[in-house]
């Protein structure tokens, strides 16, 4: 199970509270989240890194698209044969 993401306008109110000098436990209190959390946007300040989600996060894709429009295709082939002969009619 993976982390849940925080969003955008929540890391700006650690930051607007970090910045106001205020202590990451109290801000985690505060607005509800981890003091993991906290900490992680603390050092993304610090070190002065964007505080969105990058793009390419997360599990890669197992299938590519050529795959997902292959199998699209076979489902639905399958589906209406099966459909077909279900009512009797020759295909």
């Amino acid at each position: 199970m993976g982390r849940a993401k925080v969003s955008l306008d929540k890391k700006t109110e650690i930051t607007a509270l970090l910045e106001a000098g205020f202590s990451q436990r109290y801000v985690a209190n505060k607005l509800g989240v981890s003091k993991t959390c906290v900490l992680h946007v603390a050092k993304k300040l610090k070190e002065k890194l964007p505080l969105s989600h990058l793009p390419g996060q997360g599990r890669r894709k197992a299938s590519t698209a050529t795959d997902d429009r292959n199998l699209l295709r076979l489902c639905n082939a399958r589906t209406v044969r099966r459909r077909l002969l279900e009512m009797r009619i020759a295909f």
